[in-house]
């Protein structure tokens, strides 16, 4: 987990709910402040634009127009942690690329 972020996934506590997909909204939001009590759930429509800023204690419960729940609840902390392996891979890809047009 990150250090930025050290605080939302404690010993035993979960950080992602892929079980949950397919399920009402307002029920994952219960079940997610349950069983982390280091986050908040928030609903959101599956097409909204999050700005990317570090809230680490927020999950948001992605849902379509019948409140159903269409994307695996992670949290933000570990999306910290996703972004950047990809943005390591990403310069990796680039420096080798370069590397190689110098050649």
């Amino acid at each position: 987990m990150s250090d930025v972020c050290q605080n939302t996934a404690g010993e035993g506590m979960k950080s992602s709910w892929p079980e949950l997909v397919g399920r009402r909204g307002e029920e994952v939001k219960e079940i997610i402040d349950r069983e982390n009590t280091k986050v908040t759930a928030k609903i959101i429509s599956e097409n909204a634009v999050v700005l990317a800023v570090v809230i680490c204690d927020r999950v948001y419960v992605r849902v379509n127009d019948q409140g159903i729940v269409t994307r695996t609840p992670i949290s933000l902390a570990n999306l910290i942690v996703i972004y950047i392996y990809i943005y390591i891979y990403i310069c990796v890809c680039v420096c080798e690329s370069i590397m190689d047009l110098n050649m």
